[in-house]
């Protein structure tokens, strides 16, 4: 199982906290059950700054910035951040591959508590022992039998829907699963091409293709709260709640081993 896993805010207090602990409970089920589980993250992870407000930041006291003690401060903002998110991927840390940069971060101002010019998603790699994997991520799910599975990894730009994921995977077109997050469906498109196959008996195989938009945990519409999130002010559509799980099984036909994968929402 691959379990991309983004745009989580865990910060803000329109996070589905409990959702996204039961998710991590779950996982570990899944492990403890025999499955091979294994993360992938799709960025905003938490939510400090966008970028936007990255900029504003920086243009404080007419270009020159903050003072020193708020760089501090910040920093601090930064690390806490990344630690309380953290504590909660604890206990699955071994099945994260790598993260991806999101749009929301925070670039450490000092070397207080960071490092300068790194950001709280590579602090939190750090911490969590696994790959920061920048801003676009091209690798291979190792599997049995000399199989791989190849993934596209990107936080994501734009509008949702289809269209968006799909032109992402005409960059990368050896890419299997394109997985995206950012604007927070959960969705999942699917196509097929030919591939030439020398294995074969006709010489051409067929390939498919999924393209996903990974969700969010961040909640469009709480009842009873006075001051919406950004999504109920604009009257935009609920955020789709949760992750997409891509499974993944090696079976052998025709005294041949070979890979099936789906993806679920």
């Amino acid at each position: 199982m691959l379990v991309p896993i983004g745009d989580v805010h865990y910060n803000v207090k329109d996070c589905d906290k409990p959702r996204f602990h039961r998710l991590i409970a779950w996982l570990l089920e899944r492990e403890e059950a025999g499955d091979v589980v294994r993360i992938v993250g799709l960025g905003d992870y938490t939510d400090p700054l966008s970028t936007s407000e990255r900029a504003a930041f920086a243009s404080m006291k007419g270009g020159e910035g903050a003072h020193d003690t708020t760089l501090e401060l910040f920093d601090g903002v930064a690390a806490e951040m990344a630690y309380k998110i953290g504590s909660v991927l604890w206990p699955v840390r071994h099945m994260i591959v790598g993260l991806v940069e999101g749009h929301h971060y925070m670039r450490f101002a000092t070397n207080e508590v960071g490092v300068k010019g790194e950001t709280n998603t590579q602090f939190l790699c750090k911490w969590l022992g696994t790959q920061y994997l920048g801003d676009i991520a091209l690798g291979r799910m190792e599997l049995p039998h000399n199989l791989g599975l190849d993934l596209a990894v990107f936080h994501g730009k734009g509008s949702p829907g289809l269209n968006t994921r799909k032109k992402v995977g005409a960059a990368f077109p050896q890419a299997e699963v394109v997985l995206t997050g950012h604007s927070h469906d959960k969705i999942v498109g699917c196509d097929q091409g030919l591939v030439l196959d020398p294995t074969s008996p006709d010489g051409i195989r067929a390939v498919k293709r999924y393209y996903v938009g990974t969700g969010s945990f961040m909640r469009g519409y709480i009842p009873g709260r006075a001051s919406g999130s950004y999504i109920e002010k604009a009257a935009l559509q609920p955020s789709e709640l949760g992750v997409a799980v891509v499974e993944v099984r090696i079976e052998k036909r025709g005294g041949k081993w070979r890979k099936d994968f789906h993806v679920s929402i």
